[in-house]
């Protein structure tokens, strides 16, 4: 399956409801809803022989029930089959009682133990519905909180003002590892902004507390996720992500990203991208230690990726890692032969391509940077940041000509852009692209968003 184009598409449910209970429910669970199939067929079957049946409204209500049973078995499961299947049910047995008593009344009991049985019963059962309401409306309100905190978030990314309508929302749905999730993503956002706002205004003890204690958030509601539900690979993948994204403020906490990672390897064995996320969580360990450890974490991290290989042998983003750590280990033959196997499996991908050149950009390789780049532009004509880095090719080669191209086609896709203006400028007075010894960075549009590396 790893080998054809849908092997990383996730099947939540069966092509009908029998099916899908089959799996979620087990075969006993699948044969006594079957039963309860077989009850309510005979009760509409026993409802259309009835004499009092006779009307349009029963008849109504036999053919629906009968659509139903066929539709469980033809389409997928969802609220409004099972609304109507129950209803109808219920609905076609009070049919039937009312045809048992001429007069259309049901007789519970006669005996005065049995009397007291039903009321108790129907007492217990209003009960039951009550509770269930309180719970359904709760969730509704907790629902509706959750929308308001992620509509705020992602219109203004004023974290602020979203997390206590997201914690409001995870409060009255306790246990919704979705909502506990975007907390987790909402709180490691505001430890983000913080921590930029703390280095801007020089930091102190209170702005580091304030890091620190959005920071622990963020793990603790990802972990309270991963407690929800321990079966499902999103939260753990979710979990190491969010210790991945600490591990610049704290490295101590790469263990515990391993750790999430293994386990959802192990809940997902087949996925190449578990593998790649792996080797990647160690790379980026090994930016935070010193140089006389990092050779460890690049073997596990090339370890990682050829299990991802061997899984799938065709992924690129396994390959493309794999370049990255041989670049680090100062091994560039190998380095390069691994890039032109890259090339020759994704040569439509303008992503893949853009990464490819960037690391070969990264690596001084400035003519297979170039001629990578080139072949990026060519598949996606308007890609901003692969002509940006395709005209630095150029110019760190000494076509200062077609580098000048490269940029001021950027210029008019990005129109007011300072920064490619600047660049611009460098070139024409014959000095280099960047002036600066700074790295070059992703372009912003006029709008300030950034044009990210994909």
């Amino acid at each position: 399956l790893n080998q054809q184009g849908f092997w990383n598409v996730r099947v939540t449910q069966g092509v009908d409801a029998i099916l899908t209970h089959l799996v979620s429910w087990g075969a006993v669970g699948t044969v006594i809803f079957l039963l309860f199939i077989a009850a309510f067929l005979s009760e509409i079957f026993l409802l259309a022989r009835a004499k009092r049946a006779s009307g349009p409204l029963a008849a109504a209500f036999v053919a629906a029930g009968a659509y139903l049973v066929i539709a469980l078995f033809s389409y997928p499961q969802n609220f409004t089959l099972y609304f109507f299947l129950f209803a109808c049910a219920g609905i076609a047995s009070s049919f039937r009682m009312a045809d048992k008593d001429g007069q259309g009344t049901v007789v519970f009991a006669s005996s005065s133990n049995r009397a007291f049985a039903w009321p108790f019963a129907a007492v217990a059962a209003i009960a039951i519905v009550a509770a269930l309401s309180y719970a359904n409306a709760r969730r509704y309100i907790g629902a509706v909180s959750f929308a308001r905190g992620m509509e705020i978030g992602r219109g203004t990314g004023d974290m602020e003002k979203a997390i206590p309508f997201l914690m409001r929302g995870a409060r009255l749905d306790r246990g919704n590892e979705v909502y506990l999730q975007v907390l987790a993503q909402a709180f490691l956002a505001q430890g983000n902004a913080l921590a930029g706002q703390a280095v801007k205004d020089g930091g102190s003890p209170e702005s580091e507390e304030k890091v620190a204690a959005a920071v622990n958030a963020a793990i603790a509601f990802s972990e309270q996720a991963a407690q929800a539900n321990e079966k499902s690979v999103a939260n753990f993948l979710a979990l190491a992500g969010v210790y991945e994204a600490v591990m610049p403020l704290n490295p101590g906490v790469a263990e515990n990203a391993f750790a999430a990672y293994a386990i959802a390897a192990y809940l997902e064995p087949n996925n190449p991208a578990i593998p790649v996320s792996l080797g990647r969580a160690h790379m980026a360990y090994a930016d935070r230690i010193p140089k006389e450890k990092r050779d460890a974490e690049y073997q596990a991290a090339l370890s990682a990726f050829e299990a991802a290989l061997a899984l799938k042998s065709d992924y690129a983003p396994a390959h493309f890692a794999l370049v990255s750590v041989f670049d680090r280990e100062g091994r560039p033959a190998e380095a390069l032969a691994r890039a032109e196997r890259l090339r020759s499996i994704a040569p439509n991908d303008a992503g893949i391509l853009f990464q490819l050149g960037i690391v070969h950009y990264q690596a001084e390789r400035f003519l297979k940077a170039q001629e990578v780049l080139a072949d990026a532009v060519k598949v996606a004509p308007d890609y901003a940041n692969a002509l940006y880095f395709l005209g630095l090719a150029y110019d760190r080669n000494g076509d200062r000509a077609s580098a000048l191209a490269q940029f001021e086609r950027v210029l008019r896709l990005n129109p007011g852009n300072a920064d490619i203006a600047a660049v611009i400028s460098n070139v024409k007075s014959g000095r280099p692209a960047l002036a600066s010894d700074s790295a070059p960075q992703p372009l912003e549009d006029a709008a300030g968003e950034v044009l990210k590396i994909r």
